[in-house]
């Protein structure tokens, strides 16, 4: 056998001691990843509102009545100027987001809004089952709402202020109403029609039944005595079963339209109302 010629050995020589490539170890792995993690959640918690809206109505359905006027912060701590609707807009919306719960696979957000002289504020939840609000509470004039009550006959002023009390409202998925434990209130209520007519402080006891929204009516012992119920569905549809009567003190004017109403009974004037909003 004959020997290796002095480059052949030379050549192996070099082999063995040339560097070999390694890939990187699941230490180098666990930190880029570890990175592009904190990296991505930096973007997310300065991402502009504004920019999230613009990207919303033009790859979601977004109602063209929604309108929205100015929008600051974030999307986790900001707020929005001129938000709502033509009939209901609110002069300015601040919400707050718990990122924390987003581990829990919930959208947890504390939103405060103010109108006019009235405000709201309550927590919103947004889960796979659906939507749920909680400690929803506020007030506000009962003015502006006015011309919504003109719908139901001539021309009405409302005077007085409304109030709202929501323990629990759950939405499911497809929009169902599911569970409702509210108030509301009407207090120092006042309308006029020909003239200014008190009645006196107004409560409706609020539930679900069936997806319809559901109310009891009652008083806190006003000029007007009230009872029956309402019913509210998500088409639009509403029932009005109420019973009225005046107590002693109350305007002539106000006796003479419940007795205009129809015949009196024991309980009161059985007023009975139909129609689609």
């Amino acid at each position: 056998m004959t020997a290796a010629r002095p480059w052949v050995r030379l050549l192996r020589r070099r082999s063995r001691g040339a560097p070999r490539l390694r890939w990187p170890g699941r230490r180098f792995w666990g930190f880029t990843v570890l990175g592009l993690g904190a990296y991505c959640a930096f973007l997310l918690a300065h991402w502009p509102a504004a920019h999230a809206w613009s990207l919303a109505e033009r790859y979601l359905s977004v109602p063209p009545e929604v309108q929205v006027g100015t929008l600051d912060g974030t999307v986790w701590d900001g707020q929005g100027i001129q938000v709502g609707t033509t009939d209901l807009q609110a002069e300015q919306i601040r919400w707050r987001v718990r990122p924390a719960a987003l581990l829990t696979g919930r959208l947890e957000a504390t939103i405060e809004a103010s109108m006019g002289d009235g405000f709201a504020e309550g927590r919103a939840t947004l889960a796979a089952g659906g939507l749920s609000l909680r400690d929803v509470h506020g007030r506000f004039p009962a003015a502006p709402w006015s011309r919504l009550a003109a719908q139901f006959g001539e021309e009405v002023l409302l005077a007085g202020t409304f109030a709202f009390a929501i323990d629990t409202l759950r939405v499911d998925r497809g929009g169902r109403l599911q569970q409702v434990d509210g108030r509301l209130a009407w207090h120092d209520a006042a309308v006029t029609v020909d003239e200014y007519v008190e009645l006196g402080g107004l409560t409706t006891q609020l539930r679900a039944e069936d997806g319809a929204l559901v109310g009891e009516l009652g008083d806190t012992g006003g000029p007007l005595q009230l009872g029956g119920g309402w019913r509210l569905d998500p088409a639009g549809s509403y029932e009005l079963d109420a019973v009225v009567d005046t107590r002693d003190g109350a305007a002539d004017i106000l006796t003479r339209s419940i007795e205009m109403a129809g015949p009196r009974r024991e309980d009161g004037v059985h007023v009975g109302i139909e129609g689609t909003l």
